[in-house]
């Protein structure tokens, strides 16, 4: 019940991460981009209605599993090039188990809960906000 009121109720409290539109319009230009959430797929519907009222209108896939795997059954057969950001190390940790030339971006929304965390591989790499990782992307990517 907890979790479920807590996808519920996504749109009350959860706001888009200051440059994030930008950053992805302009990853657009030359890139597919896919938006990649872990969460009970019953809860979709909610977060797709909250991503398209922030501006957000990318595809949306939810996943009940590891992420990794998710990313590398998106990417299929064609080794296409792959950026794959995420707030959780674990998340991109199975990225790279599961693609492994993924290039890997570690941005969170709160740089203050970077404290709470263990380093990051060496192989991730941080960045502090959608600024500084827009061009890091977009060289990783060749755009």
């Amino acid at each position: 019940a907890l979790l479920g009121d807590f996808f519920d109720t996504q749109a009350d409290w959860q706001s888009i991460t200051e440059g994030a539109a930008d950053a992805l319009a302009m990853l657009g230009q030359g890139a597919e981009i896919v938006l990649l959430t872990a969460m009970p797929h019953k809860h979709r519907a909610v977060r797709r209605a909250h991503l398209d009222a922030l501006g957000l209108d990318y595809p949306l896939l939810t996943t009940e599993m590891a992420k990794g795997p998710a990313i590398a059954k998106l990417r299929g057969l064609k080794g296409r090039p792959v950026a794959f950001v995420d707030d959780q190390p674990s998340n991109l940790v199975s990225a790279r188990n599961s693609v492994a030339d993924a290039h890997l971006f570690h941005l969170m929304a709160d740089n203050s809960l970077r404290a709470f965390l263990p380093p990051t591989p060496e192989d991730i790499v941080s960045v502090e906000d959608w600024r500084e990782a827009a061009p890091k992307i977009a060289r990783a990517l060749g755009l």
